[in-house]
């Protein structure tokens, strides 16, 4: 698909560029036409009220540069004639240019018999004007074979210059193409290794209600309290899938746009509090010393509920991942305008050749720190994605036993801080 549209994007550039040069090109012909039969004119009203001709060019007969005659080229002649009032020619200037009696008789009985003021003549190319006397009338003729020479010498060059530009544009267009849709070959992928990832991670939980529902349906006669092992398995599985599925749905609505923030002034130090009191049973059961140094009264402006989410996120994944020591610090100060909240935990340290990819969906570092946590690798995308909603920004650091999550939210300066609430 992506070298499809890279095809795509490619033709529809070059169809683009070559209508407009051919646009380009033809009014650069046509005022080049014009120019040239403007000259012309003027050439014919200066031979009119001189009554005079120019250097002498052979009338019809090609010129060469060199003075040969085999280039298509002409040059500018005029010759003016003079005839009575029946037709007949009765004086002519035509010292300074070469033309027989029997053309000049017929291209001047031509311009006669149009009954206009001026045309042209297509054999030999010429172009006239006619002034009306007393006694007659006075014709005055031009050479027009410089017009379509000047045009077809033109039409050439600006055909060399449009195969050329085609030709180079079609080079960049091609690298252009290929540098413009990396992101979304990138995006493609990820698409393609999202929807492998979920359904791999939709299989397990799957798996065992189907097994278990097997077991049963082969002991139909025995009580339900006698089969509670399974019907547990199955609600424990059913339960596991529906928090993947809510947390795919939160992403997809993420990633559409579909759910909008709504914006009201959230006081965020209240949010993390209650985030970390809530870890504080869970920390407990699991030997972990959990601090808190949460300065009170920062406000941000954001949906309540997804800032809370998002702070849960971290103290739980901290609380998952604490080890050695067993200690977990959940810092919020202010700072340069921002609301900067740190949650770290002592522990395996995450591999610098996973720390890029820890916000990625279902991307999970080594077995060594991951094993017996569960999970499907949502939860950090989830917090990436309410931080970057709130115009904010996530980052994972980790060195020295130590792991640390920061987010960084803009404060909400509107009504002050508040008063101290929790120490």
């Amino acid at each position: 698909m992506i070298r499809k549209l890279r095809r795509r994007f490619v033709a529809i550039s070059m169809s683009l560029l070559f209508v407009v040069l051919l646009l380009a090109g033809g009014s650069l012909l046509y005022t080049t036409y014009r120019q040239q039969r403007s000259d012309t004119l003027t050439a014919l009203r200066m031979a009119l009220e001189n009554g005079g001709g120019s250097q002498k060019v052979p009338i019809g007969k090609p010129q060469s540069e060199d003075g040969g005659r085999a280039s298509p080229r002409f040059g500018s002649a005029v010759f003016v004639v003079t005839v009575d009032s029946t037709g007949a020619i009765t004086d002519s200037k035509i010292e300074n240019v070469e033309i027989s009696d029997e053309t000049l008789a017929a291209v001047t009985a031509a311009a006669l018999d149009s009954g206009d003021s001026a045309g042209t003549i297509a054999s030999p190319a010429l172009r006239w004007q006619k002034k009306t006397t007393a006694d007659g009338a006075v014709l005055a003729f031009a050479d027009r074979s410089s017009e379509s020479a000047a045009v077809s010498s033109l039409l050439l060059k600006l055909a060399a210059v449009l195969c050329g530009a085609l030709a180079a544009f079609f080079g960049i267009c091609e690298l252009l193409a290929r540098l413009a849709l990396r992101p979304v070959e990138a995006a493609w992928e990820q698409q393609r290794q999202f929807v492998a990832d979920a359904s791999h991670e939709l299989k397990t939980p799957l798996t065992v209600i189907l097994a278990n529902a097997s077991i049963m349906a082969r002991h139909s006669a025995e009580t339900v309290a006698s089969q509670n092992q399974w019907l547990d398995g199955i609600a424990q599985e059913g339960g596991r899938m529906k928090k993947l599925i809510d947390d795919l749905l939160f992403l997809a609505k993420s990633d559409a746009a579909r759910a909008p923030v709504v914006l009201s002034r959230v006081d965020f130090s209240d949010a993390v509090w209650s985030s970390a009191l809530s870890f504080e049973s869970v920390a407990f059961e699991r030997g972990i010393a959990l601090e808190t140094q949460i300065e009170p009264g920062l406000a941000v402006r954001g949906d309540e509920a997804r800032l809370k989410r998002l702070a849960d996120t971290l103290v739980d994944n901290a609380c998952k991942y604490a080890g050695g020591e067993k200690r977990v610090v959940v810092a919020l100060n202010g700072a340069a305008g921002e609301a900067v909240l740190a949650v770290t935990n002592t522990g395996t340290e995450i591999p610098p050749g996973d720390l890029p990819h820890i916000f990625e969906r279902f991307y999970r570092a080594d077995e060594s720190r991951t094993q017996g946590t569960g999970g499907y690798g949502l939860g950090l995308s989830i917090a990436a994605a309410i931080a970057a909603e709130h115009r904010g920004a996530i980052r994972a650091e980790s060195a020295g036993g130590k792991t640390t999550f920061t987010v960084t939210l803009p404060l909400d300066r509107a009504e002050g801080r508040r008063a101290p609430a929790q120490q």
